[in-house]
């Protein structure tokens, strides 16, 4: 991830000396908070998607129901993505999981164990990432504006300045 931020520095130094564009620092840390975000859904992506390849893709799955076990590795990716993003935000379709598989003593199938503990992981994961994400948007927001804040604090000083030795405005 540290090179990926590298590069991304070295690109950007690029960009303003060649095209003479220039991104402040804010925009920057919420760019580099998006492509935290995005990344972290990937990986989540990834792991569920493992998890039911490592079960073979079984019946009562969500990766059954929607058809991805022979579908190409562009729908596999989209749909994992996908999927990996509606857990970290806390919507599940339905408002449950996919995996409803008991075996014939009424327990619940390891490769089912593993998916609900899965996404109770992913869950915490997505409550921790949005209370970072909105302190976090809103230190940006707050630090985005101090230039417009101290300009109009030095105006008013200068206008009380002003009206207090009667001088013209």
């Amino acid at each position: 991830v540290s090179r990926v931020f590298k590069y991304f520095k070295i690109g950007l130094v690029w960009a303003e000396e060649k095209l003479k564009f220039k991104l402040t620092d804010s925009t920057l840390k919420l760019y580099k908070l998006l492509f935290t975000v995005l990344l972290i859904a990937l990986w989540v992506g990834c792991i569920i998607f493992m998890v039911e390849e490592d079960a073979e893709f079984p019946e009562g799955s969500w990766t059954h129901y929607f058809g991805l076990q022979d579908a190409p590795v562009g729908v596999q990716f989209s749909w994992c993505y996908w999927k990996a993003l509606v857990m970290l935000i806390m919507l599940e379709p339905d408002g449950r999981t996919w995996c409803e598989d008991f075996d014939s003593d009424g327990h619940m199938k390891s490769w089912c164990v593993t998916e609900h503990w899965i996404t109770l992981i992913c869950y915490y994961i997505g409550a921790i990432m949005y209370s970072v994400l909105i302190s976090n948007f809103s230190s940006i927001l707050m630090s985005m504006n101090m230039a417009g804040q101290a300009y109009e604090e030095k105006m008013q000083t200068v206008n009380e300045y002003m009206k207090t030795h009667r001088l013209p405005t």
